[in-house]
């Protein structure tokens, strides 16, 4: 009896297929692996990574001289999937997929296992779970820390980081973080080439330190990543409060200048009224032949005039102090 049933192919080399179990009736995913990649997903079988497609079988077939691997199919969709659909990422969920990579990446790093092929056929998200998933271990590879750079080119070129082209030192952790930053920017602008294509804002720096050509001056490590992606997360929530605070805080420094430049103003309008022989009362007197008392000429100023003159003084108080002759 065939254990499991070829339901079709997942590549064009015929090494990757989706399988049904006929003893439990579910989907798996069939791998033919070379010596090198069967020798990390037996490290993944025994680590047993959170994150990371769990496996049913791996072993050597002496019949076909070929490695086998069986490993269970997520139901969900890549992120390449979903931007040919027209799905349009925000920050808010990139943040989220970049946060859960770091965390998918920790204790896969931690021994000394590089992925160097994330991208959006390799990344996928569950929306049944909401989570994601680091998905194709198949050029990945053990840290050598002896090796001065990469003597074998793999990865998805747009995403590869310099050093995977045998440029400069060789791969290591900081591989996966270039790897991730090209990710994000991706799904962002949905190009990586384009300098034009510009992020804004902490995100936009974030990235653009994934992104260096020099291995060193990337984060060291997933952790410094996921910190800095966090605190994102903390400014977008004390946005708000910040508002109110930066209000406050005018309000308490500002409010007795407004005060002071109040009664300033009144006492400039008071200051006017006693002025008679000037300009502005000279007329009125003339046109109708009646001369005011203190008392009426008072008011009408302030009627007639001490809204016009407050708020023109305001402007330029020093004009008042002109009029009343003081300077």
């Amino acid at each position: 009896m065939i254990k499991y049933r070829i339901i079709c192919p997942l590549n064009d080399n015929l090494t990757t297929f989706r399988v049904k179990c006929t003893e439990d009736d579910k989907l798996y995913i069939k791998k033919i692996l070379d010596r090198p990649q069967f020798e990390i997903y037996k490290i993944i079988q025994e680590k047993d990574y959170d994150g990371v497609p769990k496996i049913k079988e791996l072993f050597y077939s002496p019949e076909n001289d070929k490695y086998i691997l069986y490993e269970e199919c997520i139901q969900g969709y890549t992120i390449e999937s979903m931007l040919s659909k027209g799905t349009c990422f925000g920050k808010k969920f990139v943040i989220k997929m970049a946060t859960a990579l770091c965390n998918i990446l920790k204790p896969i790093h931690n021994d000394n296992l590089i992925h160097r092929d994330i991208s959006p056929n390799n990344v996928m998200y569950s929306q049944i779970e909401d989570k994601f998933y680091l998905i194709d271990f198949g050029n990945s590879r053990l840290n050598k820390i002896n090796t001065p750079k990469d003597t074998v080119f793999a990865g998805t070129p747009i995403f590869m980081a310099p050093e995977q082209g045998g440029v400069g030192t060789q791969s290591d952790n900081r591989t996966d973080i270039y790897a991730i930053g090209m990710l994000m920017k991706f799904m962002l602008t949905k190009n990586t080439t384009d300098k034009k294509s510009k992020i804004r804002g902490r995100l936009g720096k974030i990235i653009k330190k994934c992104t260096q050509s020099e291995i060193a001056s990337r984060y060291k490590n997933v952790d410094k990543l996921k910190f800095k992606l966090s605190m994102i997360k903390v400014d977008d929530f004390l946005f708000p409060f910040k508002i109110y605070l930066y209000i406050l805080i005018g309000v308490i420094f500002i409010l007795p200048t407004i005060i002071a430049v109040f009664f300033d103003l009144n006492n400039m309008i008071h200051m006017y009224t006693d002025i008679r022989r000037y300009n502005l009362v000279n007329p009125i007197q003339e046109s109708t032949g009646y001369v005011r008392s203190n008392r009426e000429q008072e008011q009408y100023m302030r009627g007639r005039c001490g809204h016009i003159l407050g708020l023109f003084y305001a402007v330029n108080p020093r004009l008042c102090l002109y009029s009343a002759g003081l300077i």
